[in-house]
């Protein structure tokens, strides 16, 4: 419970920029470029709340199984850790 009390989600950079100082943090080209991509393919209304990383929790559940934390979370925390300041 802890652990969720301190992740927050965001879609767009423009909310991380709320946070921390863009300038400050090494942003991936790939993550510049799809920031603008992702607000065009995906309007608000149409992301279900069920959706987790914009696939289902049961589609997390059916390609991870056995796995408590789900890929995306996973390779974000190695990418930190790896690269982050």
């Amino acid at each position: 419970a802890k652990f969720s009390r301190k992740v927050t989600y965001i879609n767009h950079l423009s909310q991380l920029e709320e946070y921390v100082h863009l300038e400050n943090i090494r942003i991936p080209v790939e993550v510049k470029n799809f920031d603008p991509v992702i607000r065009l393919e995906l309007p608000k209304n149409q992301i279900r709340p069920t959706t987790k990383f914009h696939v289902s929790l049961q589609f997390i559940l059916e390609n991870e199984p056995g796995e408590t934390v789900p890929i995306v979370v996973r390779q974000t925390i190695e990418y930190i850790k790896n690269c982050g300041q």
